[in-house]
């Protein structure tokens, strides 16, 4: 009987399917048309269309009924402790609630593991109601034509008409030869086929007629994501006191459960499921120059995995020509060191330049021929070919840009995220509670629901004062870090002085700076911890906006923004230094703090990939060895019998906000090039070479610059409370600075060229600022941030999805008034019915906007 039935079900199914063809029309009664579609919905629930999964694949994903699947696992020890009584309680209240919710719950448990597994199963009544609640975007039963992939070629800028013209055969033909050349990294058909693509609109269970309902209607990912919003928000304790006593998150704290997670879909190592196949053919080392199954990685992981890795090869293969570029640039500077006469300058030792003390009283006149190494280092970054790859990384960071907002344009469309609202999403539940007890309601406008005001001198006051105070004690604590790195910093460079001549080289100031950048990145990775312990504490509302708060590019760049800006800047002359209470302020070396800054960037960015590398990797490696002694020796055989429903315990917690870290890169990574232009005029010494070049001297080229950058100081003009104690005989010392030399009329003040090159720093500053920016503007009006032809598809895909909802409810309404007119009426029935049915011609009235049917009634 139970054969027959489910026979029956597939042809009731068929018969809906072909009924929705446009090109077909059917006398079937309404009334059994919607006989037949509740049987089918009721069939379904959760439940396969046909025997064959009757006897599934993968058993470990199934109840004991083998045709229910399990979506989400609920772990608890089974050990005596002093709370075990509470904590039963709390389960059996919990997992109550979850029954009267409509899930399907099923307790087992392993073999000699004192571990309580309870598996949990949506069927299809909670996800239909659950789709509506969340607004599901869901298939509907047209599919998309492929009329959009044909060879046409469309020109089109803002403001001007499309241009549409199809490219002559050998255009095509060539493009076809260079398309063959790149086949290599493109996904094997046979292995990732791709997917069926369906119009998508938002779930409702008045019109499910309307969607594409099969047994993969809903799939692993939305079940999981379901029951994910369940239970975060279900109670486990009956007492209406505490306002708290709810969601999976605050018993996995207290140890009621010891896991909760949705279930994978096999082993790593058996072929025949998703997982599988995104392990050996994409996730593994050997494919990483192919392109990525975004569809497939999207529908296993979820959208916001998704979206991150799309993202993430989109930038790797922007980054191809931008490495190239930066090559050659460091080529171009490696072949030319020698040819650069300032460097040369400084490693001559026939010159015998004593540089002034790095510190009061205890350090001694250094000689600048042991900066030798240091300035060869600094020219690498320090060159010509640095202001055209700056020039060209602003240009790339733009291009960059506008590409990624086309790009993201399509995934976002194919993966129907267009429509998404932060006004529709959800408050946290943590938030909910906290609003149990107020009185005062208010509309939402964006979702006409009723919801808490919270009064603001009693509640959004003071939150908001602590979160204010909270995030300038975090921006302290930073700039506390960048003073204490600046102190160690001096004080390691004075101690190093201190020893002598021999130590105060160019490796002692790299050094320096190395090791400061370590301490610096350390402080880094600390505070983001305290930046997101904080942000969950004061952020409630919604989890995007909590995602939102948090803020950690205070802690980045910081020590960036002070080496690049304010170091060696106003630190005055010997003799007369600018001291903050009462010490000297840190200085630049002769070449500028531009390599330092360049090692700043380098540890900080390279060191912060290495250990979110190892978070990532490394740690989860650790913690399933951890978990894996903790199973007995004895065990362990048998753990590798365990089914996959037990298996999955023992992979280490994925933290759901674990990807925030990567997604503040996306943000942060295209710099601007307004800092650019003021870092190459303030911090390297391109502008005064280029004035010198024209403006002092004679024959055009960089011979005696170096002379011309050291102003000069006697040493006989210390103040005595900061004189050095032995001067072996020097008279005079060098500084990095344009002053008046000793004697002159106004000795030690800035000199007429120092002027001149602040008048080019900010000539350069304006100029390269407007011409990027022109450069830029150009690009965007050229490169539109969505693809004619996607607008096109949108549009089409509104019309045609408009088109459906109108045929069916047009058909339904027909079907409804034959049923209604075939029905034996009384005269009196007729006479009062007759003349409603003709004021109304139509029974279905429609409400258009623009060409499209925004709203359907019936009448």
């Amino acid at each position: 009987m139970c054969c027959e039935h489910h026979h029956w079900f597939v042809w009731v199914y068929y018969s809906t399917t072909e009924l929705h063809d446009p090109g077909e029309s059917s006398d079937m009664d309404a009334e059994l048309i919607a006989d037949h579609h509740d049987i089918a919905m009721d069939d379904l629930n959760g439940q396969p269309l046909n025997d064959a999964r009757k006897t599934p694949l993968h058993p470990d994903l199934y109840l004991e009924d083998g045709v229910s699947s399990i979506d989400y696992v609920l772990v608890s020890k089974e050990i005596e402790t002093e709370d075990q009584a509470e904590h039963e309680e709390r389960r059996e209240t919990f997992e109550n609630n979850l029954r009267k919710e409509g899930l399907t719950l099923e307790v087992d448990c392993v073999e000699d593991v004192p571990l309580r597994f309870v598996k949990i199963h949506a069927p299809f009544e909670v996800c239909t109601r659950y789709a509506e609640i969340l607004k599901l975007r869901m298939p509907m039963r047209e599919k998309l034509d492929a009329e959009f992939h044909d060879h046409r070629v469309v020109l089109h800028f803002p403001g001007l008409p499309a241009l549409e013209f199809t490219p002559p055969a050998v255009f095509q033909d060539m493009t076809d030869c260079v398309s063959k050349i790149f086949n290599f990294v493109r996904l094997d058909r046979n292995v990732f086929p791709p997917k069926n693509r369906h119009f998508t609109a938002v779930y409702s269970r008045d019109k499910e007629y309307l969607f594409d309902v099969t047994e993969e209607f809903f799939t692993a990912a939305v079940r999981a994501r379901i029951i994910d919003f369940i239970l975060r928000r279900k109670k486990f304790n009956d007492s209406e006191n505490d306002d708290f006593a709810f969601g999976i998150e605050k018993m996995l704290s207290e140890s009621t459960y010891e896991a909760a997670y949705p279930i994978h879909e096999g082993d790593l190592h058996v072929e025949g499921n998703d997982r599988s196949l995104l392990f050996k053919n994409w996730a593994a080392l050997r494919n990483f120059y192919k392109y990525q199954p975004l569809d497939y990685v999207k529908d296993y992981f979820g959208v916001k995995i998704g979206l991150y890795f799309a993202w993430l090869g989109f930038y790797t293969y922007m980054l191809i020509p931008a490495s190239i570029v930066g090559l050659l640039c460091f080529i171009y500077a490696v072949s030319t060191i020698n040819d650069h006469m300032p460097s040369n300058d400084i490693c001559n030792k026939n010159l015998n330049i004593f540089m002034c003390p790095l510190c009061d009283k205890f350090c001694d006149f250094w000689k600048l021929d042991g900066f030798c190494f240091h300035a060869k280092f600094t020219y690498l970054v320090d060159n010509p070919s640095t202001i055209f790859f700056t020039a060209f990384m602003s240009l790339w960071a733009a291009l960059f840009l506008e590409m990624w907002k086309r790009y993201s344009a399509e995934i976002t469309h194919r993966w129907d995220l267009t429509g998404f609202d932060i006004q529709e999403e959800h408050p946290r539940p943590q938030y909910l509670a906290r609003l149990a007890h107020i009185k005062k309601k208010t509309v939402n406008i964006v979702t006409k629901t009723v919801e808490p005001k919270p009064p603001f001198w009693k509640m959004r006051f003071p939150g908001i004062m602590i979160s204010l105070s909270s995030v300038v004690l975090l921006v302290l604590m930073a700039l506390v870090a960048v003073i204490a790195v600046i102190l160690y910093r001096m004080a390691v460079l004075a101690a190093l002085a201190i020893h002598g001549e021999s130590v105060i080289t160019s490796y002692a100031i790299i050094f320096t700076s190395t090791t400061a950048a370590f301490i610096n990145l350390i402080c880094i990775m600390i505070f983001n911890q305290i930046y997101a312990r904080v942000a969950e504490r004061l952020t409630e509302l919604t989890q995007t906006e909590f995602d939102d708060s948090k803020l950690s590019t205070c802690s980045f760049y910081s020590s960036i923004f002070y080496i690049a800006f304010f170091k060696g800047k106003m630190v005055g002359y010997p003799g007369k230094y600018n001291r903050v209470f009462g010490s000297r302020q840190e200085e630049c070396s002769p070449g500028g703090c531009l390599l330092e800054l360049s090692v700043q960037l380098a540890i900080i960015m390279v060191g912060k990939q290495a250990m979110n590398t190892c978070m990532e990797m490394v740690i989860p490696m650790l913690w399933k060895w951890y978990n894996m002694l903790t199973v007995p020796e004895s065990q362990r055989e048998a753990h590798n019998r365990w089914p996959r429903w037990a298996k999955d315990f023992r992979l280490v917690n994925f933290d759901p906000r674990g990807l925030f870290p990567e997604y503040l890169e996306m943000a942060t990574t295209p710099s601007s090039f307004c800092f650019q232009a003021f870092i190459i005029a303030f911090t390297s010494n391109f502008i005064p070479e280029l004035v010198y070049r024209h403006v002092v001297s004679d024959n055009g080229t960089l011979e005696g610059f170096l002379d011309h950058s050291l102003a000069t100081f006697d040493v006989n003009h210390y103040p005595p409370l900061y004189k050095v104690n032995e001067t072996d005989g020097i008279t005079e010392c060098r500084y990095p600075d344009y002053r008046n030399p000793p004697g002159a009329k106004d000795q030690y003040d800035y000199a007429p060229i120092f002027w001149h090159i602040l008048a080019a720093r900010l000539a350069f500053v304006v100029v390269f600022e407007n011409v990027v920016c022109v450069i830029i503007l150009f690009i965007k009006w050229i490169i539109p941030d969505m693809p004619y032809r996607l607008q096109e598809q949108i549009r089409r895909e509104a019309y045609v999805t408009n088109e459906l909802i109108v045929e069916q409810e047009l058909r339904r309404a027909r079907e409804a008034n034959t049923t209604a007119s075939s029905s034996p009426r009384s005269p009196l029935r007729r006479q009062y019915s007759e003349p409603a049915r003709n004021r109304n011609v139509q029974d279905v009235r429609f409400r258009i906007d623009r060409g499209f049917v925004i709203e359907v009634s019936r009448r």
